[in-house]
């Protein structure tokens, strides 16, 4: 399947929860909560274990578009948890950042990545005690 068509077809299904009037409703809650007003209880769920999920599967091929494929299945994912998040009619486009080699302050900082699939990595301090 082509990727645009894939991206298409869960953008769909995104703005449609987004236009859900429930979104709103949770707006409105939100403002009131954090304005200290009375509401019930607000859910958040903050983490869950999204590359453990069958749906966290891609199918994009460009590695630029399965970034927002992610994004979207994520969205879809987490929408099913029925807490009180809102989902947004627009999508959050990171700025270009490019760090030169020598680091921000002039000191390369080298990090060690691990070998595992999105694992973790050790920093390597430039200035040692």
């Amino acid at each position: 399947m082509d990727d645009i068509v894939i991206l298409r077809d869960l953008a769909a299904r995104y703005v449609e929860i987004c236009s859900d009037p429930v979104m709103d409703k949770r707006r409105s809650l939100w403002r009131r909560h954090n304005s200290l007003r009375r509401t019930h209880r607000l859910i958040y769920i903050r983490a869950f274990a999204w590359q453990e999920m069958p749906q966290s599967k891609l199918l994009c091929q460009d590695p630029f578009l399965r970034s927002y494929e992610d994004f979207f299945r994520q969205s879809l994912f987490r929408y099913t948890f029925e807490d009180d998040f809102i989902f947004e009619p627009w999508i959050t486009v990171n700025a270009a950042c490019l760090t030169p080699p020598e680091g921000v302050w002039g000191l390369a900082s080298p990090r060690m990545h691990s070998d595992e699939n999105r694992g973790s990595f050790v920093w390597d301090a430039p200035i040692k005690t």
